[in-house]
């Protein structure tokens, strides 16, 4: 029960996002370049506009109201 005070928190806000959630770590596989920081794909996003979140349940998930392409995009401009 420890930890599920922080699992439960860590939901807070998810179901503002779609359903689904895109991963750094294979779009950056997929690009075959290094896994780029968290932090630099969402300011990216962020200043293009769109919301993002963490993805609870994947270390390098992130939830946003972007389309896959801007994503990518914004993983590119970071590599």
């Amino acid at each position: 029960l420890k930890g599920a005070a922080r699992t439960l928190g860590s939901l807070s806000g998810v179901d503002d996002f779609p359903p689904y959630s895109h991963s750094i770590e294979r779009i950056c596989s997929s690009l075959k370049v290094a896994t780029v920081p968290f932090g630099g794909v969402a300011d990216r996003l962020k200043t293009a506009g769109f919301a993002v979140g963490a993805q609870p349940f994947e270390k390098t998930g992130l939830k946003t109201d972007a389309e896959y392409g801007d994503v990518v995009g914004a993983v590119r401009s970071v590599s």
